[in-house]
Formats: C-alpha cells, structure tokens, sequence
C-alpha cells in the first residue's frame, strides 16, 4: 500500500506542469486539459471550469481571466484511490503557491473530516475535506452519491469576491421583497 501512494505521488510529482495553478488563464488550463467538461458564467468577471482527468476532476474559478480558485475532487470508483494522500496535498499546495510557506490550521476542531492552512502571509487558504457516501445531508436527505475526497487552494481575494457576489445576491433579494410590498400596499 505505501509503495502504491508512493508511486501515485512520484507521478503526481513528475506530471506537476501539467495541473492548473492559480494565476493560470483559461488558455493554459485548455492546453493542459483539453477542452473543459463544463462551463458555467458565475458573474460578468467570474466563470466556474470543470475538467475531469484519470487522476481527478478538477474545478477552476477564473475571475478577469486569471485562476483565482482551484479544486481537485476525487470519487470513489472513479478515482484511484479515491483520497488525497499527505504527499500529494503537500505536492499540490506546492504548485499552486511555489515558495511560500503554508501553515496547518490547528484551530481546526473537525480535523479529521477537514483539513485547512494558509500561507504564512495568509494570502491563499486551503481545505480538503473527505466524505464516506451518504454521509453529507441537506434536509434530511444524503447530497454525495459516492464517497469522495476535495482539495480547494484559492487566493484571499477569491474569498473577497465570494462574499461580495453573495451580498449582491442578498441585496437584490432583499430589494425584491420591498418592491413587492410596495406594489400590495399601492392596492390599498
């Protein structure tokens, strides 16, 4: 078994050039990957990619361009093996922020169901977060049909435009609801 995890990083390792980084645009991620499998608009300057490969599936946020947010996912009968070892997180943190220096968070109480850590000067943040099938619920009812295994690496400013795109969601929301209580009170 070490042996396998130890082949599996070697190889990891020797095909590094060929995994998306952030700070990659969308024309080395195709270079690297071929045509992606989808491509969804998030906001006029953000756009969700999803590649899939042998190794894994993996999910690019673009914001003007540039990567700015990358997972790596792996399934359980898809990907084998379906989790990322301490070797291959330590080769992908690597890649995606060369020279710097990541921190393991140990505030984190959930540590064995996810891990996190960010740069020593806290400008990229990841997280790998692993789950058995049918372990993960929404209302009562299982989300993930197979057990699987996340990486995510993103930037500090990913996390701003996040929040920034989930307050214009909630303002605009909220904006509705008073041009609708404006159009039942104009019956009265």
């Amino acid at each position: 078994m070490r042996i396998c995890i130890l082949a599996l990083t070697i190889g990891l390792m020797s095909a590094t050039p060929s995994f998306a980084r952030i700070g990659d645009n969308i024309d080395e991620c195709k270079s690297r990957y071929g045509m992606w499998s989808s491509f969804h608009p998030i906001t006029e300057k953000r756009v969700k990619v999803l590649f899939s490969t042998k190794l894994m599936d993996v999910e690019v946020i673009f914001y003007e361009g540039l990567c700015e947010s990358i997972s790596y996912t792996r399934h359980d009968g898809v990907h084998d093996p379906y989790y990322f070892s301490e070797e291959e997180i330590d080769v992908l943190l690597n890649v995606n922020c060369e020279g710097m220096e990541w921190v393991k968070d140990k505030s984190n109480v959930f540590d064995s169901l996810i891990k996190k850590w960010h740069t020593s000067d806290k400008t990229h943040y990841a997280a790998r977060q692993c789950a058995r099938k049918g372990t993960l619920f929404r209302e009562g009812e299982p989300v993930n049909d197979t057990s699987f295994c996340e990486l995510s690496i993103m930037t500090a400013k990913a996390i701003e435009h996040a929040a920034e795109e989930h307050m214009q969601k909630i303002k605009k929301a909220n904006q509705e609801k008073v041009d609708e209580a404006k159009d039942i009170l104009k019956g009265y």
